[in-house]
């Protein structure tokens, strides 16, 4: 039994069509027959869900003849006994960065930036950072620039959840950043700040807000319908809320952090991720 709030299980699925890539081969059939396999992938999603105290989860599979199977387990919004459907967006948190790292290459490829160039040169003005004229765009994209994450520094949780609402800058967010982890290029340290600074430079060397520029270059092309960068553009669907979990057991209340601003899982963290993570999308997208 579970101690989370009833919800629907995953046997609400969306199945497509084949539609196979000229470049991809098709493999002989699954030793399993499909709707077994939908069954059976169903009730992991349900199991995985109870097991790990998720509120709510979409699932999309894309399999190698080009078909997809989406299964949903739980609850979208929890106090509105509201249940994830397969057309049910998520924050989708770091993936953003794909996104983000894809415009920087897309600049790279048309000759308006390189690997090689200082991200201080690139950077707008009046930033409360400075950065070491020795890292790379490069760097920047592979977290080898040796910045620390302010999303690591313990005083700026408490300042983000005190006005969830409020729009932050990327000043706001940079002066959280510390003192750096290592010289330029010398290891690997995760961190948003990264990320951050891509989009400003991506805005930067573009002339284009990054959100207008991933939705023109990646988002409208793909056919992506319901992807969208939050807190600048409008919803296109009503994302499942964000919820805070404060332990591990299986009986712990999930803390809703949803600020009515339709923005999750709260538009001060969104803002403050920028190009690191303000990216809500569905899982079939």
């Amino acid at each position: 039994a579970s101690s989370q709030p009833p919800g629907p299980s995953s046997s609400q699925v969306a199945v497509s069509s084949p539609s196979p890539s000229p470049s991809s081969p098709v493999p002989s059939a699954s030793p399993l027959p499909r709707a077994v396999l939908e069954t059976r992938l169903a009730a992991t999603l349900d199991r995985v869900r109870v097991k790990l105290a998720i509120p709510g989860v979409s699932a999309t599979i894309i399999f190698p003849d080009g078909s997809s199977w989406t299964g949903v387990s739980g609850l979208a919004d929890i106090g509105g006994e509201v249940p994830v459907s397969p057309n049910t967006p998520f924050a989708v948190a770091s993936m953003s960065k794909t996104f983000t790292a894809a415009e920087i290459l897309s600049l790279v490829d048309e000759g308006r930036l390189r690997l090689s160039d200082s991200a201080a040169r690139l950077v707008p003005p009046g930033l409360p950072i400075k950065l070491d004229p020795r890292i790379t765009i490069a760097m920047l994209l592979d977290h080898t620039s040796g910045l620390a994450d302010y999303f690591l520094n313990p005083k700026i949780d408490p300042a983000l959840q005190r006005a969830p609402t409020r729009i932050w800058s990327a000043a706001d967010a940079l002066r959280f950043v510390g003192k750096r982890l290592s010289p330029p290029g010398a290891t690997f340290h995760y961190a948003n700040t990264n990320y951050l600074l891509l989009g400003l430079i991506a805005e930067n060397v573009s002339g284009r807000p990054l959100a207008d520029e991933i939705r023109r270059r990646f988002l409208d092309p793909l056919g992506l319908a319901t992807t969208w960068y939050q807190a600048v553009e409008d919803d296109r669907a009503t994302p499942a809320h964000g919820y805070r979990l404060p332990g591990t057991k299986l009986t712990v209340k999930p803390i809703d952090l949803a600020d009515g601003t339709g923005v999750t899982p709260f538009r001060s963290v969104v803002t403050a991720a920028g190009g690191a993570g303000s990216i809500a999308a569905t899982s079939g997208d």
